[in-house]
């Protein structure tokens, strides 16, 4: 490559949105736009899943989530929430495996997976929740030292999102951010003044998230089958896996009813039909747990005149996660601000808005 050519190419940023339950990487694409990138399964999300074989083979995302709920050993899930948890570990192979250590694995899978399709990042921004501890941001950044990334930037989640949804909007005012992704809830009053945008405060729900929609889902699915069978549900009789349960989950957000088709080895098929009204009756409490959080964060600034947000002082409110694209979630927040949320790419946001910052 001549020296003016490599000059003229632009640089190659990337934002990592690493949750709890999935990775996400976006990149600026050679207009300077975010956009959302896939990995070598051709997904844009990586399940945060990671099985150790007897092989000594690593079995990183899609593959790995397979064998959840499955019983096969030293399958692990979920453990960006014990990250930087003091004396948190697990003995694998005679070795002892820590969460950093987990996340460094999952963090290198989706940068490799990236490289191979648009060369290695000049820049990398990584999310975190704006609640993390000291010790979890410490935690975040040995994992991508282990997987051997140059991150510049560590940018809060919220932030991000505001960034991303910045890309529509001039943001002049205050703003709440929505986040409900697949282990945590979290609402965050921002102020922004364009690309300016600090954190005023924070409310949330540790571990209240998708993974907790999608009990409510198995246990309405598992009452359905005890009702036509009279028999126990269990999920590897009827080899239903988390990927069934959130399948039905997403037809269920865009469609009034799913049809489940389930073959146990006990009963031969049994046929279940679950309509959107049940599903928002068996998530009605969950969804509680949101809204009350949304009216705590309401009263944190009253102690602080310069602080206080009424409703009628929110300009708009963001909602991102997963999680939020369930339409239960949308019409809470509109019943309790009396306006509609902004839903634009929620499973995507942080991802881009991380980019952004990157790039800023």
């Amino acid at each position: 490559m001549r020296e003016n050519e490599q000059a003229d190419r632009p640089a190659n940023i990337i934002g990592i949105a690493l949750g709890t339950v999935e990775v996400r990487v976006a990149r600026l694409n050679e207009e300077g736009e975010p956009e959302i990138t896939y990995n070598a399964e051709k997904s844009e999300a990586t399940p945060a899943v990671i099985q150790f074989e007897d092989s000594g083979d690593v079995i990183v995302g899609t593959e790995a989530k397979k064998f959840l709920s499955t019983g096969t050993p030293n399958v692990f899930a979920e453990f960006r929430r014990v990250i930087g948890e003091p004396g948190k570990s697990w003995r694998v192979g005679g070795k002892e495996i820590t969460p950093a250590d987990l996340c460094a694995l999952l963090l290198k899978k989706v940068v490799d997976d990236y490289a191979a399709q648009f060369g290695k990042p000049d820049s990398i921004a990584i999310s975190w929740p704006a609640n993390f501890r000291n010790e979890q941001r410490v935690a975040t950044k040995e994992a991508a030292a282990k997987a051997g990334l140059k991150v510049e930037y560590y940018i809060e989640e919220p932030i991000a999102a505001a960034l991303f949804y910045s890309t529509q909007n001039s943001l002049n005012g205050k703003y709440l951010v929505y986040d409900f992704g697949g282990d945590t809830f979290d609402i965050t009053m921002l102020e922004a003044q364009g690309k300016e945008i600090k954190i005023l405060y924070h409310e949330g729900v540790q571990q209240l998230g998708g993974k907790d929609l999608d009990e409510a889902l198995n246990k309405l699915i598992g009452d359905k089958f005890t009702t036509k069978t009279g028999d126990v549900f269990d999920a590897v009789d009827c080899n239903f896996t988390k990927l069934d349960t959130e399948s039905a989950k997403h037809k269920l957000s865009t469609g009034d009813k799913t049809a489940v088709r389930l073959v146990s080895a006990k009963h031969g098929p049994v046929a279940i039909e679950i309509t959107r009204e049940e599903f928002e009756s068996a998530i009605s409490s969950l969804i509680s747990q949101t809204e009350l959080a949304c009216e705590n964060v309401l009263k944190c600034g009253q102690t602080d005149a310069s602080k206080n947000v009424k409703k009628s002082d929110i300009k708009e409110i963001f909602m991102t996660g997963a999680t939020s694209s369930v339409p239960a979630t949308q019409a809470s927040v509109e019943r309790l601000f009396g306006k509609k949320p902004m839903v634009k790419n929620p499973a995507q946001a942080v991802a881009m808005g991380a980019a952004i910052f990157a790039a800023l």
